[in-house]
C-alpha cells in the first residue's frame, strides 16, 4: 500500500514524470519479454540482486520459458506405437508405460489426448500406465510378471530419466529402466529417438520397446 501511494503520487504531481516513468516501465516489459521468451537481443542469464531478492530478473533459472523448437518426437512416437499395434489382440486398448520424466516428455504431455494433429482412433486407444503402480514391484521376477501382464509398450531413456530430486518415483523407474535396458525383459527395442540436452541433461536417446509376442 505504500509503496502504491508512493507511485500514485509521484505519476499525479507531475505529467512530464507519469510519462517518462510509463516510457520506461512498457520498454522494459517489452525487452524482458523478447528476451525471456525468444532469447534476443541477449540470452536470459542476467541475475542482479542481494541473496533472494532480485532486482533485475532475467534468468532462464529455475523457470524455463524461453522458447524452444526442438523435436522431442511426442507424435512421432504415439503414431509409431498405433502402426505397429497390429499383434495385438483386437478390442482392447493399447497400455504404455513411460520411464521418461523431464521436461517435454513425461507421463503427462505423452498423453495422446492433448495432440489434436493424432488421428481419433490413436487418441482413443492408446492408454498411458499410471506410474506410481510399478513401486511395489521390486525382484526381477516381479518386474518380469508387471510388463508382460499389464504393458504393451515401454518408453526407456538411454541414459538419463529425469532429475532425481524432483521425481518421487524415481528409484522405482530407475530400476524397471535398468530391467529392460539389460535385456531381462520379452520386451524388444523397435524405434529410438535422440533428444537434446540442456543445462540440467546431457543429449540423450529415447528407445520404444514393444512387447515380443508369441508366432
Amino acid at each position: 500500500m505504500i509503496m502504491a501511494y508512493g507511485s500514485h503520487k509521484l505519476l499525479t504531481s507531475s505529467l512530464h514524470i507519469a510519462k517518462v516513468v510509463s516510457f520506461f516501465v512498457a520498454l522494459w516489459y517489452v525487452m524482458s519479454y523478447f528476451i525471456l521468451s525468444f532469447g534476443f537481443p541477449i540470452q536470459p542469464n542476467y541475475r542482479i540482486g542481494i541473496k533472494d531478492i532480485d532486482f533485475v530478473y532475467l534468468d532462464s533459472y529455475p523457470v524455463k520459458v524461453l522458447y524452444d523448437n526442438s523435436n522431442w518426437h511426442n507424435t512421432e512416437i504415439l503414431n509409431t506405437i498405433y502402426s505397429s499395434s497390429s499383434s495385438i489382440e483386437q478390442g482392447r486398448d493399447i497400455t504404455v508405460l513411460n520411464l521418461v520424466d523431464r521436461e517435454y516428455m513425461n507421463w503427462y504431455n505423452l498423453d495422446p489426448l492433448l495432440y489434436s494433429s493424432l488421428a481419433p482412433e490413436v487418441r482413443q486407444k492408446i492408454k498411458l500406465s499410471f506410474v506410481p503402480f510399478i513401486e511395489p514391484y521390486k525382484t526381477s521376477q516381479e518386474i518380469n510378471t508387471y510388463l508382460n501382464t499389464y504393458i504393451d509398450y515401454v518408453l526407456v531413456p538411454q541414459h538419463t530419466i529425469g532429475l532425481a530430486e524432483a521425481i518421487r518415483e524415481f528409484v522405482p523407474m530407475q530400476r524397471f529402466q535398468k530391467f529392460i535396458l539389460n535385456g531381462e525383459s520379452t520386451f524388444v527395442p523397435i524405434a529410438s529417438y535422440a533428444v537434446p540436452g540442456n543445462e540440467y541433461y546431457s543429449p540423450d536417446v529415447y528407445i520404444l520397446y514393444k512387447k515380443q509376442t508369441s508366432p
